[in-house]
């Protein structure tokens, strides 16, 4: 049988004890000031109300969603090569990628098709997470970006250095 564990968590102010079931479900016993009460009871509320589990959902759909955006760019640029719409793309993958070497301006996007600015700011909001670098959604992804970086001529913008 697993031991009991005990952890201090919210900066040691509170004392969880976790004691395993023979099914294996876990009892939780928390120790709480009396300050933190109102926060704590609202968590378990969030937990038990299946708010926690649906908005849990809502961000693997975001992710999910913005994954295929990502794909249908990448397809449209292997499709579309070297079209002003493809450049954008890549432009703006780029500027993903490496803002600072590689900067975009979002009024580009409104030299694209409706579809396709839709994806971009599909790609935006997943990039804003933070759980990944864009790239990194892709396999082989480096190589992708940096073959598009280099096919359409992209260079890196000076950076100027502060005093």
């Amino acid at each position: 049988m697993v031991k009991p564990s005990e952890e201090r968590i919210a900066h040691g102010r509170i004392h969880c004890r976790v004691q395993p079931e023979a099914d294996g479900a876990r009892c939780y016993t928390l120790q709480i000031p009396t300050q933190l009460v109102p926060v704590a009871e609202a968590c378990i509320r969030d937990l038990m109300s299946g708010r926690y589990h649906r908005e849990v959902a809502a961000e693997a759909d975001l992710v999910s969603a913005a994954v295929a955006a990502l794909q249908r760019l990448l397809e449209r640029v292997r499709q579309h090569w070297h079209t002003g719409q493809s450049r954008r793309i890549v432009a703006f993958l780029a500027g993903l990628y490496n803002g600072q070497d590689y900067p975009f301006d979002l009024t580009e996007l409104r030299g694209v098709d409706q579809d396709i600015a839709e994806d971009c700011l599909a790609v935006l909001r997943l990039d804003t997470r933070g759980l990944r670098e864009v790239h990194r959604y892709i396999e082989g992804g480096e190589a992708t970006w940096a073959a598009m970086i280099t096919d359409y001529g992209l260079k890196v913008v000076g950076r100027s250095s502060t005093s």
